[in-house]
């Protein structure tokens, strides 16, 4: 069965479960790896950044956006709504994860006293088809400047769009004060926190949001006379994209 096959089967919920990480797990690789995207192409869009849609152009360093596809775009086609829970842990030696416990309002150090999950409700994913992208970016004054400098862009290929949640749930012998400690944190973050029980907190983003995405390299050819490109190959980021 292809990927995209996949993502259709019968039923408007597909659940995925993501299993319990170890504690270096990196969270942007697992959510990749989970939706078969290799990790070199998948963005975390945590803290989310505006745009990020299929057809969105970026520059090199995927810091700059050169152009920003609107949500409702003709070219996007949108996937079946689904959910699913991801484990993760606050390792302060994993940049990702500390940064999504940031966002959240959720100190690190929590991790001390709680286990953390992040659930992903009402995803979809949203594409856009290669004739259509490759459409987009051959036109784009601003992408073609950038490889004319030697500097090849990045598109988004595929969004991954949904609401979230972090729950927080207290850790096995973990003291009272610890927990204590870690509650109040969440709620003085004022970000959407609710203390459901003794032994748990969410902490909840109720607007959809592109969680992640992802990309591949804008590489221009010339197949015709004439110095303007007027193809473009979709190719696969450098594996040293996020190690800059």
């Amino acid at each position: 069965m292809s990927r995209s096959v996949g993502f259709f089967i019968a039923g408007v919920l597909i659940v995925l479960l993501v299993g319990s990480l170890p504690a270096s797990a990196d969270i942007r690789k697992t959510i990749a790896e989970k939706f078969g995207v290799d990790p070199t192409s998948f963005v975390l869009n945590l803290p989310p950044r505006p745009g990020c849609l299929p057809g969105s152009i970026f520059t090199d360093d995927l810091r700059v956006p050169l152009s920003r596809t609107k949500l409702d775009d003709p070219d996007l086609q949108f996937g079946p709504p689904f959910h699913f829970t991801a484990d993760i842990s606050f390792d302060a030696g994993v940049e990702a994860n500390v940064g999504v416990a940031e966002w959240f309002g959720a100190a690190a150090k929590a991790s001390d006293a709680s286990i953390a999950s992040i659930e992903f409700t009402d995803a979809r994913i949203i594409e856009i088809l290669g004739p259509a992208l490759k459409r987009r970016v051959v036109s784009d004054p601003d992408a073609l400047a950038a490889a004319a400098r030697k500097v090849p862009p990045f598109a988004v290929l595929r969004a991954f769009q949904g609401r979230a949640t972090l729950k927080l749930t207290k850790r096995d012998g973990a003291s009272a004060e610890a927990w204590a400690r870690a509650k109040q944190a969440a709620v003085d973050a004022k970000v959407g926190a609710s203390v459901g029980s003794d032994d748990a907190v969410s902490i909840a983003v109720t607007e959809p949001f592109v969680f992640g995405f992802e990309v591949v390299q804008l590489n221009y050819v010339t197949q015709h006379l004439g110095s303007k490109p007027d193809d473009v190959v979709l190719a696969p980021v450098p594996e040293d994209l996020f190690q800059r």
